[in-house]
């Protein structure tokens, strides 16, 4: 497959499909790859058809329908981005909500909490597995994945589900690692069960764990462990480098529901007087085998604090596709579209297409174009 071929790419997305199926996929994935939409009127403008805008709209909504397109092309860029999946890849979880506040007629709309002035959000929760080789900074969009509490029984079956996937998918065994600040539950207990899952989830401090044979919260395991060990990261802001010095350890803890299996938890903290950006510390429960040596543990915090500027692109890169105002009534319609999606933003990835500068970016180097570096602990200017 050529990289530069976006009409060999929808060919491989759609083995095993037929041509008319082919076809709607190939106008899909090329639509919304150029006009940056999932709305189905501006792929149709895009296409160009000569016929009608409302016919083409229309059979790009019925060829939606069918929920086994949808999963076909699922598979087939699972299979084509695992197989550059091996033991140095890191697969990146990254939960986010799909609102649609003011939608009346989209299937199974399910709350999604308050927003800042006490409001209920109304939408779908999604979410997408990306990967990830240490130490190159492009990325691989893999799976995306929505769900509703109202179409599904459990959030971390759903998550589950898509990392068993892309696990069998896989040539090698990657590091999953989870970045949200609040965790479900159950996804920390599935991936300890499976003894083969590498992993490097963030906790909250209130998790219990057990220490020396007794159990204490991260928050107080946190507070008695040593971080013997630095590193300086830098914080690009408003063109300025800020220099933050970084200093990790860790502790041999267990889970108590899953006793059996060792695990590691690394501390990260900041040395900073204005603390409240970023986090003052991060509670790191890995599997990885950690031991009193610095580049041991700077590599898994490296590869920790690493995937921020991807997470941030990513996310910038879906809000350049306008996923917020996607319109479709069906459920499964929307299963299918997004898996269209999927397939438009790794092929923007393979080609560079979403040339996105974050503005807050960590790095472990100096940023290039950069002259002033000073301290962190000098209050950046507001």
């Amino acid at each position: 497959m050529r990289r530069d071929d976006l009409a060999l790419f929808c060919q491989a997305i759609s083995q095993g499909l037929g041509k008319v199926a082919a076809r709607f996929v190939r106008d899909m994935v090329t639509g919304i790859h150029h006009a940056h939409s999932v709305r189905l009127m501006d792929i149709a403008r895009i296409l160009d058809e000569d016929i009608p805008l409302h016919a083409t709209h229309k059979r790009l909504s019925r060829n939606l329908a069918n929920a086994a397109t949808g999963r076909i092309v699922a598979d087939n860029l699972l299979r084509i981005a695992c197989s550059r999946v091996t033991d140095d890849t890191r697969l990146l979880l990254q939960l986010f909500d799909l609102e649609k506040r003011y939608a009346e007629k989209m299937e199974f709309l399910s709350p999604l909490g308050h927003d800042g002035d006490g409001n209920g959000k109304r939408g779908y929760r999604l979410c997408e597995v990306i990967a990830n080789h240490t130490g190159n900074p492009s990325y691989d969009p893999v799976a995306l994945r929505p769900w509703s509490g109202r179409a599904s029984e459990s959030a971390d079956d759903e998550v589950l589900t898509l990392i068993q996937q892309v696990r069998r998918a896989s040539k090698g065994n990657p590091l999953i690692v989870e970045r949200s600040a609040t965790p479900y539950p159950g996804l920390l207990s599935a991936l300890v069960r499976d003894k083969s899952c590498r992993f490097v989830l963030d906790q909250q401090e209130n998790i219990e764990l057990i220490y020396r044979r007794r159990q204490y919260t991260g928050s107080e395991l946190a507070d008695r462990c040593s971080t013997p060990y630095a590193t300086t990261i830098y914080k690009l802001w408003e063109d300025v480098d800020y220099a933050i010095f970084c200093h990790f350890g860790f502790l041999p803890v267990r889970l108590p529901e899953f006793p059996e299996r060792p695990l590691f938890l690394v501390v990260v903290r900041y040395d900073l007087e204005n603390s409240t950006y970023p986090t003052p510390r991060h509670l790191l429960l890995t599997s990885e085998p950690m031991r009193r040596n610095r580049l041991v543990l700077s590599r898994l915090v490296e590869a920790f604090l690493s995937l921020r500027k991807i997470e941030t692109t990513n996310l910038a890169l879906k809000t350049q596709y306008r996923l917020s105002a996607v319109q479709v009534q069906k459920f499964d319609r929307l299963q299918t579209l997004l898996s269209l999606l999927e397939c438009a933003c790794h092929w923007a990835t393979l080609e560079e297409a979403n040339a996105i500068r974050p503005s807050a970016d960590f790095a472990f180097k100096p940023h290039a174009d950069t002259e002033l570096r000073p301290y962190f602990f000098e209050p950046p200017p507001a």
